[in-house]
């Protein structure tokens, strides 16, 4: 099936490094209260990784958790009692406030469970009743971060991938671990694509069908639906190649006085990825629900203009 996303525009980035100033209201919770150099300092002679609601790009942040197996528990806690405040030590890790976030829970695992542990950490709580089900069924039990086998004894998980292994299951990725069929999907080898490096990403927000119901409005001042300056982390984190809307990929107005389209200049000034403005996406819209296929050959042809930074295009989705 082919869907042409009619008449579009796109526009050539340009990478100039990722230096975008951003207000600190805007970072992402996980910079704010855990990038400082002190804390990493504190937990660079171990392993460790973010979990929880963090790990899995929950929207609401409530609590930042970090897994991590290395250091006896006070060495930890001394290592990052400058950067936390109300700081107190367990058996089972670290626990304390960011001044500029919410509550930050290290937790401490063996290395040979680390990945039961992270696994346990980052998943909702529907997500592990549906792997705890599951491990039953496989003679095991997962349970307060650790995997046991039938004599109660740990199941070696160095990391995650070991973990879902023994569950007879592969690796499903954080940002789908919330309890809604992922669990079943994965173990009928229908796991959802996630955005990767080099892939073009194609925002629908609905804009074309809008138009055709209710007829044309005046963006700026009515408004548009898009992404907001929030997103900018996460794109670079995925090192898209194209980043198409069906809008103009920002959303209007911004709520940044100095910065109406944040995302133009975070994606083509800032990270070099290109932009495709005003496609029409309503028809692979309608195919990919149809075929429930979100991932397609993608072409495009710009026209080569001597010093051009954008062009009229055709795009085509082929599915």
């Amino acid at each position: 099936m082919i869907c042409r996303l009619a008449s579009a525009y796109a526009y050539a980035g340009s990478w100039r490094g990722w230096s975008m100033r951003r207000s600190s209201a805007r970072l992402r919770i996980w910079e704010n209260s855990c990038s400082s150099s002190a804390l990493e300092s504190g937990l660079r002679s171990c392993k460790a990784a973010p979990a929880g609601e963090v790990r899995r790009a929950c929207e609401v942040i409530s609590e930042v958790v970090i897994v991590y197996a290395g250091p006896p528990v006070t060495e930890v806690g001394s290592a990052v009692r400058g950067v936390l405040r109300d700081v107190t030590a367990s058996a089972r890790g670290v626990e304390g406030r960011h001044p500029a976030g919410p509550p930050v829970r290290i937790e401490v695992a063996p290395e040979s469970s680390f990945g039961a542990a992270l696994l346990w950490h980052t998943g909702s709580t529907r997500h592990l009743h549906e792997l705890s089900a599951l491990a039953q069924t496989a003679g095991l039990m997962l349970a307060d971060a650790v995997l046991t086998d039938a004599s109660g004894e740990a199941v070696t998980c160095p990391d995650e991938r070991a973990a879902y292994e023994r569950l007879g299951l592969p690796w499903i990725a954080p940002e789908l671990r919330e309890g809604e069929g992922e669990v079943e999907a994965a173990a009928t080898g229908t796991l959802p694509a996630l955005v990767e490096e080099g892939d073009v990403l194609l925002i629908r927000t609905g804009r074309a069908a809008m138009r055709k119901a209710k007829g044309g409005w005046d963006p700026m001042g009515v408004g548009l639906p898009g992404l907001d300056a929030s997103c900018l982390p996460w794109l670079h984190e995925r090192k898209i190649a194209v980043l198409g809307s069906d809008s103009v990929s920002d959303v209007v107005p911004s709520g940044l006085d100095d910065v109406p389209l944040p995302i133009h200049v975070g994606t083509l000034v800032v990270m070099g990825i290109h932009l495709i403005d005003n496609a029409d996406f309503d028809a692979l819209s309608s195919a990919c629900g149809a075929s429930r296929r979100y991932e397609f050959l993608f072409t495009m042809g710009p026209l080569i203009l001597l010093r051009g930074t954008a062009s009229p295009v055709n795009p085509i989705a082929i599915l």
